[in-house]
């Protein structure tokens, strides 16, 4: 059957209950949620449980009044039977759970409780095939819109017998808790109550046919007051939190791990139950001392005096042992009753209390001890008088600290050791007690930092201060190195933050600027339709498009967001290789000085990128030295050491090469050489450079996993370090680029993806300018449907790698890579996200085009990609 065929000829008479039968399930939804959130606490899970199965119920109940015919209506009839069944079930495991109920029960007899909802369902979904749920079904016209009306069966009332029954177990468990402890499980138990009963009471009176409003079963609409009394529960009585099961589990675990010795004594003042403690104290296992008496245990004054105190509390002490392990014990008497003040027996309280007795010992022996921790104390102790501030007493380890003997000691004043006398003063008159940092000098005159803690008080009929003196000299340097550190780590932090915000900009910015030189390109080609006046201005606009291009490979660099193809090279060939460029660029008045390891260990770069850092270092250097100077280019092998490593943030103990170059021009100061490396921050003069240089090395390094430092001072020139990882391996060969070669188009039929509309037109132009046959779609999910619709009569996809939608560029041509193995992909991207690029390293075998990109560029890239994948066939 259809759902069309379901809900053909509904009537609006019955909008009214289905709205507040969906809002009951609604309710038992968001009650259900809260119950899952609350898994781990008792009862948590079963709550769960027990409102899924009300929602499910409530809205099925819902679609079974608003189905107009019968057939549909006992579709949903038999799917509330899943709601139906589970709540009886779920309800008695959620009480035995939440009240710490009996769990004698074994796994059969748990799989037998479960066994007939599981039947239920079962029938339910065959019930044409047997009746046993209801024989006849029929519509009712009682009402303002027809209601299923049902004849039931006798399983329906073995099921019916089977939910009261546990309705009944599980309110039970309850009211046993409540009836435990009244007082606090009141009001929580009603509120369970009412939620509980309220729906079965809709049941009764819906099987009862005493109903308002035709034959509708009430049940699930008495799920609104059972989710409102469950919320109230929940949100004021602490439903999860609060636990029957938790009083006696508490109050069991106090008694056998309390250090007091417990004893209950029945009416006869016979032992009923005794503590492990008691059981330790009284030197016998506790089914010895069961039924004992007291007078037995405790002595026959004891017993006396319990009698004497019979209905009242009382507290003594007794002395129990012979000496000399005779101990003391604080004895609290309480007596115990049921209501109306019948007795029914006796509490007992033993406290040892054998310190206490032992205190005036102690105390005789208090002037032995003090000495003796007096000396022994590594902090300098200094007994000061609060008046005078005359030193009465040090020990030992103040005088290997100052160096002054005792004697010297007891004549000085406690001002005579502070490089802050006044300070001092103040703090003694100010009954300071916790002094964080002071200078204190030594006898040799050494100044180093102390902490101090101070207490006072009254000592053989004099105010005194006793002080413990810390040095603190290695702490306070830690702490200043902690704060460099931290500087640094905001720095760095701040660094990735605006290189994130660089790189997004970028990539926008290429779409448009791929758009702009493209365009421009293709009206400087068409020379036959473009005059003098406006080719200038034309190629004005292309020249600016460039620069900003050349911006924009900067803030990439920055960013951390280039693809980079590394090789495994040497930097002394790097630094040989732009030697020439450098003294040109550098001019006559700068002397550049290369001091080459020769036997320099290769690293892992992308060469291109490497020169064009050296270069921009050197470009630097030049503009920090206007008058003329020396320019230094070193390499060098090098071990970091732990110690360097913890001063110097990012970077690790281990094996790396070296690249410094150095300068004698001006120097920086602190606050310049903090924000060196930050994108379009420059000390020059406006129109000189864009401040983007030094942030363009800084990105470089860090993307090639290396680090780079800088070290300079006012008038003492500058160096930049750069350390890279060290590896193995052969020096890879660079390629060379043919020159001369043609651009050429062909006849094959390419499929564009690249979702910004002024790109996407202009590749579109350009490609189908050199006879390729071109489709271009927006997005991911329509180019995989253009794929699937043509049967791979596309040669190639040529895609951007950020797409809108649901696939970006890379998950496109893994999907199309499964429908066709052999069909070749070509990226394009100005910012790769890391879906071709890993590390900063684009991926084996991917086939990139960066943006912006010219016409000629694109012919080219695409025409190699398509030979390429030519010969490999």
């Amino acid at each position: 059957m259809s759902l069309d065929q379901l809900f053909d000829g509904w009537s609006a008479a019955v909008a009214p209950y289905a709205l507040g039968l969906v809002a009951a399930a609604l309710l038992c939804a968001s009650l259900a949620a809260m119950g899952w959130r609350r898994r781990t606490k008792p009862g948590g899970l079963q709550f769960g449980a027990m409102m899924t199965a009300a929602t499910i119920w409530a809205f099925l109940y819902a679609l079974e009044l608003t189905a107009p015919s019968l057939a549909g209506k006992v579709v949903w009839a038999k799917g509330e039977y899943l709601g139906i069944v589970a709540l009886p079930l779920t309800w008695f495991l959620f009480a035995r759970s939440h009240t710490g109920g009996p769990r004698r029960w074994g796994r059969w007899p748990m799989v037998l409780v479960g066994l007939i909802p599981a039947v239920t369902v079962v029938l339910a979904a065959t019930n044409e095939f047997h009746g046993l749920l209801w024989s006849e079904g029929s519509l009712s016209s009682s009402g303002s819109f027809p209601a299923l009306a049902l004849e039931y069966g006798p399983w329906f009332w073995v099921h019916m017998v089977y939910s009261y029954a546990l309705l009944a177990l599980g309110s039970f468990l309850l009211l046993r808790a409540v009836y435990r402890y009244p007082q606090i499980y009141r009001q929580q138990a009603v509120m369970l109550m009412i939620a509980t009963l309220a729906p079965w009471v809709g049941n009764i009176l819906f099987l009862s046919g005493v109903v308002p409003a035709g034959n509708i079963d009430l049940t699930p609409f008495a799920f609104t007051i059972t989710g409102v009394a469950l919320a109230l529960s929940m949100s004021r009585f602490r439903l999860f939190s609060l636990l029957p099961a938790l009083l006696p589990t508490a109050r069991n675990r106090v008694l056998q791990t309390m250090r007091d010795g417990v004893l209950v004594l029945d009416v006869d003042g016979r032992v009923a139950s005794v503590n492990p403690a008691a059981s330790s104290i009284l030197c016998e296992q506790a089914a010895d001392l069961i039924g004992k008496e007291v007078s037995e245990i405790l002595g026959e004054s004891v017993a006396e005096r319990l009698v004497r105190d019979q209905g009242f509390d009382s507290q003594f002490e007794i002395r129990l042992g012979e000496a000399p392990s005779e101990s003391s014990y604080d004895v609290v008497s309480s007596p115990l009753g049921l209501g109306g003040g019948i007795g029914v027996g006796r509490l007992l309280v033993l406290r040892d209390i054998t310190a206490r007795a032992q205190a005036d010992e102690a105390l005789r022996e208090s002037e032995e001890r003090y000495r003796a921790l007096f000396e022994l104390e590594s902090d300098a102790i200094v007994l000061v008088d609060n008046e005078s501030g005359q030193i009465l007493e040090v020990n030992a380890a103040a005088m290997v600290l100052y160096g002054y003997s005792r004697e010297e000691w007891l004549s000085m004043n406690h001002t005579d050791v502070s490089v802050e006398p006044d300070k001092t003063r103040q703090a003694a008159g100010d009954r300071l007690t916790q002094i964080p940092i002071r200078r204190h000098k030594k006898k040799d005159g050494t100044v180093f930092p102390v902490e101090i803690t101070g207490r006072h008080f009254d000592w053989k009929g004099r105010s005194v201060r006793i002080a413990a003196i810390r040095d603190i000299t290695d702490r306070v340097e830690a702490e200043q190195a902690l704060r460099e550190r931290d500087d640094k780590l905001r720095q760095a932090q701040k660094m990735e933050a605006v290189g994130q915000l660089a790189g997004g900009i970028a990539h926008d910015f290429n779409n448009l600027l791929t758009a702009i030189i493209g365009y421009s390109d293709l009206i400087l080609a068409s020379s036959e339709r473009v005059g003098d006046s406006l080719r200038a201005d034309v190629e004005e606009i292309k020249a600016a498009a460039d620069r900003a291009r050349a911006l924009t490979r900067q803030i990439l660099a920055f960013s951390r967001h280039q693809a980079l193809q590394p090789e495994v090279v040497s930097l002394n060939d790097l630094v040989t290789s732009t030697d020439r460029l450098l003294c040109r660029t550098l001019g006559e008045d700068i002397e550049l000085v290369t001091l080459l390891c020769p036997e320099l260990e290769l690293v892992e770069v992308d060469a291109s990128q490497f020169e064009q850092v050296l270069m921009n270092l050197a470009l630097n250097s030049r503009d920090a030295m206007p008058h003329g100077g020396k320019l230094t280019i070193e390499t060098a092998n090098v071990e970091l050491s732990d110690e360097y490593c913890d001063s110097h943030l990012g970077i690790t103990p281990g094996h790396y090469v070296m690249l410094a170059v150095s300068d004698t021009g001006a120097g920086m100061d602190e606050k310049t050489r903090s924000r060196v490396f930050e994108p379009f921050f420059t000390t020059k003069e406006p129109g000189r450079g864009t401040g983007l240089g030094l942030s363009t090395v800084y990105g470089t390094v860090k993307q090639s996993g290396g680090s780079v430092f800088v070290y300079s001072e006012p008038g003492k020139g500058t160096t930049f370090k750069i350390y890279l990882r060290r590896v193995d391996g052969p020096i890879k060969s660079r390629p060379t680029t043919a020159a001369g070669s043609g651009l050429t188009g062909g006849q094959e039929t390419i499929l564009v993806v690249e979702d910004e509309r002024g790109v996407r037109q202009l590749v579109v132009r350009i490609l189908k300018g050199l006879g390729y046959d071109v489709i271009d779609t927006a997005n991911g999910d329509d180019a995989l449907g253009v794929l699937k619709d043509r049967k791979c009569l596309v040669d190639m996809l040529l895609t951007d790698v950020v797409l809108p939608g649901t696939m970006q560029g890379n998950e496109l041509a893994q999907a199309v890579g499964l429908l066709y193995p052999r069909l070749p992909v070509l990226y394009m991207s100005g910012y790769t996200r890391d879906a071709i690029v890993h590390a900063g390293r684009l991926d084996q075998g991917v086939n990139y085009l960066e943006k912006p990109f010219t016409p000629d560029g694109l012919a080219k890239r695409v025409r190699e990609v398509l030979d390429c994948q030519a010969a490999a066939q």
